[in-house]
């Protein structure tokens, strides 16, 4: 599952089909990943991810850019293989400001 503000998605080809109506809105995207926190217990485990997420677009003819200081918290489930995997992530977007781009 996928959640933020706004939206909840629930499966992977549901999250897969609906991100190009989430992503295509912005002309690029940069998102510079913090701090981290996992914790594991056997085949689960939870965690939480700090980011400052930068969306450039344009809005009303003029470039701009968006900037979210953001959280992803984060459950995990290892599979039969060993690999790890999302189970669930949730968006939660703490700041957010938007300014003029200039060139």
């Amino acid at each position: 599952m996928l959640k933020g503000a706004g939206f909840e998605l629930a499966g992977r080809e549901r999250i897969l089909r609906a991100l190009p109506t989430i992503t295509d809105r912005y002309r690029a995207t940069f998102h510079a990943v913090h701090n981290q926190t996992l914790e594991i217990a056997g085949d689960e485990a939870t965690g939480e991810t700090y980011c400052v997420a930068t969306h450039l677009l344009e809005r009303d003819g003029a470039a701009r850019k968006l900037d979210w200081g953001i959280r992803y918290q984060d459950r995990y489930q290892r599979g039969g293989d060993g690999t790890w995997r999302f189970s669930r992530r949730e968006l939660i977007v703490d700041w957010e400001q938007e300014l003029p781009l200039s060139s």
